[in-house]
């Protein structure tokens, strides 16, 4: 039983890792506005993830979008 716990918390934790550093490189090598998987992630991180990750990609997004904040960044 024990041994089966410390797979199943091994694996929550490989997926956390898994999903966190999709969302890390999603944020900085985003190409579009309309990132179907970056918006799916970002939407439901804490609000103090979601500002950075908005932010950061504003300021590489935004020239190539004529202006538009990304999806999902416009609730602020």
């Amino acid at each position: 039983m024990a041994s089966f716990l410390k797979f199943l918390i091994a694996i929550i934790v490989l997926a956390v890792v898994a999903v966190g550093g999709l969302w890390g490189y999603k944020t900085y090598s985003i190409a579009s506005a309309n990132d179907e998987m970056w918006v799916a992630i970002n939407s439901r991180l804490p609000a103090p993830l979601r500002t950075w990750s908005c932010d950061t990609v504003k300021e590489r997004i935004k020239p190539k979008a004529g202006g538009k904040a990304p999806a999902g960044c416009d609730w602020k």
